[in-house]
């Protein structure tokens, strides 16, 4: 009797311990992604805003061992954004502008980039600039774009120094002045933008803002034809100089 019931109790055990796995089982998640993103969130708790910042740059690149997902970028870096940190903002407002990893929005793209701007971030200062020069999220106001783009440019951003050149060469939101369309586009060539060292070899061939200078002018396209610029490669060989 006793042997019958020691063999009844370890069939029953048998039967029960896969019973207790599945249920345990059964409470979490089954889905590799579901639980990944329960991890993300409760670790974004205690994250600083500048490594939720990173975690997004992760998650948007594919960096540091970590598979791309833009979704999961956007969420890191809306959390660091809320908090008012710039980077994240400017990286938020870039992902509403070309809809990546969140719908398509130039009004929030914006926004974004506005609050980057007032706290002095420099890319964003350009970006803001450069969606009032073409009216996107916001009414067209050239005068405006000018605004930011100098704050920028003031900060050495090499776009913003070439865009202020632009502004300055065509009086576009302020007075047309040549002689200020050369200073932002020598400051913009001389951080390496190819498209500035060619106009500033324009302006020293023709002397617009600047005394005629064929010698000057023909180091910058030099300059620029090193980058691939096909109109100094052309201008060069008009000159007999490739």
């Amino acid at each position: 009797m006793t042997s019958f019931r020691k063999n009844i109790f370890l069939a029953v055990l048998l039967l029960t311990v896969p019973l207790f796995t599945a249920c345990d089982s059964s409470t979490k998640s089954s889905n590799p992604e579901h639980a990944d993103q329960e991890s993300t969130s409760t670790n974004n708790e205690s994250l600083t805003q500048e490594e939720l910042y990173k975690q997004g740059r992760d998650y948007f690149f594919g960096e540091n061992g970590v598979q791309i997902n833009k979704i999961k970028a956007v969420k890191c870096w809306e959390q660091a954004a809320e908090q008012g940190y710039a980077k994240a903002q400017y990286s938020l407002g870039v992902c509403y502008k070309y809809g990546d990893g969140i719908s398509y929005d130039l009004g929030e793209a914006v926004k974004w980039y506005r609050k980057a701007a007032e706290q002095g971030y420099a890319e964003a200062q350009n970006s803001l600039g450069d969606c009032y020069y073409y009216g996107e999220g916001v009414s067209e106001d050239k005068g405006e774009s000018v605004k930011w783009y100098r704050k920028a440019a003031e900060q050495g951003d090499v776009k913003a120094q070439h865009s202020l050149g632009r502004c300055y060469f065509w009086g576009n939101g302020v007075s047309e002045d040549r002689g200020e369309a050369v200073k932002w586009y020598r400051k913009a060539a001389e951080q390496g933008d190819v498209e500035a060292q060619s106009c500033l070899g324009v302006f020293y061939e023709k002397g617009e803002g600047v005394s005629q200078d064929m010698e000057e002018a023909v180091k910058w396209y030099r300059k620029a034809a090193e980058q691939g610029n096909k109109g100094a490669i052309k201008t060069l060989k008009d000159l007999g100089l490739e």
